[in-house]
């Protein structure tokens, strides 16, 4: 990790993070549990005031996409 970081090291502005899968939780407690440890652990990690965006993203199952015209 220390490696990571001392790449990072005047390009933390280009850091993303991107918190894949969000549409398997399956309450809305637990997506907010998962963030939560997330952001807690980056902040451990990052040595910065603010922590980087971090994106949520879900993708729909081909059966929710089909629709009927």
């Amino acid at each position: 990790m220390s490696v990571l970081l001392n790449s990072l090291t005047g390009m933390d502005h280009k850091l993303l993070i991107v918190l894949n899968k969000a549409d398997q939780f399956h309450k809305i407690h637990d997506f907010a549990r998962a963030y939560g440890s997330l952001c807690w652990n980056l902040s451990k990690v990052i040595p910065r005031k603010d922590l980087p965006p971090i994106f949520t993203m879900s993708l729909p199952n081909n059966e929710s996409e089909k629709t009927t015209l």
